[in-house]
């Protein structure tokens, strides 16, 4: 079966470009050149290149890696948290789900 490739929305490339250059800004503000990063983080440099471009092909464990050695890895557990503000969603918590499940068509 043929691999697809699918371009990302103009905003979840944008989003990834903004990512990279703050991961870059914050590389440079804890004084460390992209070689000591990857050094630290047990990366190549050219994924942390990859991830300051804010490249599409890295992997989430690459980026949690590069989080985690700049001192900024509590950032990420934010990202799609449940808020206290959605009390619909929280007094329904037990009833969402594990798995969900389409039928196929015939």
């Amino acid at each position: 079966m043929a691999s697809r490739f699918y371009p990302l929305p103009i905003e979840v490339n944008q989003t990834l470009v903004e990512l990279g250059q703050r991961v870059a800004l914050r590389r440079r503000l804890a004084d460390m050149t992209q070689a000591e990063l990857a050094e630290q983080v047990g990366l190549g440099i050219s994924t942390i290149t990859a991830i300051e471009r804010g490249e599409q092909g890295t992997s989430i464990g690459a980026i949690g890696r590069v989080l985690w050695g700049l001192d900024i890895l509590s950032d990420l557990d934010s990202i799609a948290i449940l808020r206290a503000d959605e009390p619909l969603l929280l007094d329904r918590i037990d009833e969402i789900p594990k798995r969900i499940r389409k039928r196929r068509k015939k």
